[in-house]
């Protein structure tokens, strides 16, 4: 099959519309506010970051922190945190509508095994939590000393709108930090498309690659610059970067290379979406990273 290269240069105009329109999540950029701090210790050997990073966050902004501890567990030196009984996940759901949370601290994998591997998991309490609660989590999957706020990265999903995740995003960001708007078009959704267009061998060309990721990536900029404006006069490094491949695998070897403090992902409670799973995985594979799940 062959074509006019302005033939050509329609029908990627036309692939890229298509992914235009579902890598353009709705913006809405507010003040959040982080006032009030819920950290929850296990057994790990990252009750210690957690701790840390929750002074860091109520010294910026002055939130008060509520702290409780898992049965048969040693808190954080100089930590007198509240004692949990009878069920943790229930326990930690009152102490998060008891406190008003605005954000829940929890090293992760939280409440594992000793004998589990520590990959691959957030554990089971807190799969049960953020598939119920709107809450946003700060999972601790790292002992690092990295600071979690200087350089971020919030992955976008490509279909639903994430205002409160943006928000709290650049929210948390540090003064002269970086944050990276990151984004990946599934392969097997561009190998699908082109099929249903009888162009497979035009798009899968380097040229017709670059037209759609370059076109998605001025569309997001655009938006995230616009988003920018509403959030906040401290200055900080604002980037985007879109990719094409698999949407967990190049998530993940992105955070392991670029050494990220912190990973911003939506995953909504209730019934998921593909979206939705796609998240979870990366939550569950990521490592040696706070990861914000909002």
């Amino acid at each position: 099959m062959t074509y006019s290269k302005s033939k050509n240069r329609s029908l990627i105009d036309e692939f890229q519309s298509v992914f235009e329109a579902s890598a353009q999540p709705e913006f809405d950029i507010t003040s959040v506010p982080i006032d009030r701090l819920l950290v929850v210790y296990d057994r790990s050997n990252r009750n210690e970051r957690a701790a840390a990073t929750a002074d860091a966050i109520a010294e910026r902004y002055n939130s008060t922190v509520t702290e409780a501890l898992v049965p048969h567990a040693t808190a954080p030196a100089g930590r007198s945190p509240k004692p949990i009984e009878g069920d943790i996940s229930s326990a930690i759901k009152t102490l998060i509508s008891e406190t008003e949370a605005d954000l829940v601290i929890l090293p992760c994998p939280f409440y594992v095994a000793e004998e589990q591997p520590e990959s691959h998991s957030m554990g089971g309490i807190v799969d049960e939590l953020i598939g119920e609660l709107a809450t946003p989590f700060l999972l601790v999957r790292t002992t690092s000393t990295r600071p979690p706020f200087d350089k971020m990265m919030l992955y976008v999903p490509g279909t639903i709108g994430v205002e409160q995740g943006f928000s709290l995003a650049f929210e948390l960001v540090a003064e002269n930090g970086a944050l990276e708007l990151y984004h990946v078009v599934d392969e097997n959704i561009v190998q699908t498309a082109a099929e249903a267009l009888e162009v497979v061998t035009e798009v899968q060309t380097d040229v017709g690659r670059s037209a759609l990721i370059a076109g998605l990536q001025q569309q997001v900029h655009l938006l995230l610059n616009q988003a920018a404006k509403s959030a906040r006069d401290l200055p900080f490094e604002l980037t985007t970067l879109i990719e094409l491949g698999h949407p967990v695998e190049k998530a993940i070897e992105r955070a392991g290379s670029e050494q990220y403090g912190t990973v911003v992902l939506r995953i909504r409670p209730g019934e998921r979406e593909e979206h939705d799973h796609l998240s979870e995985q990366m939550a569950r594979d990521l490592d040696d990273v706070h990861v914000l799940v909002v």
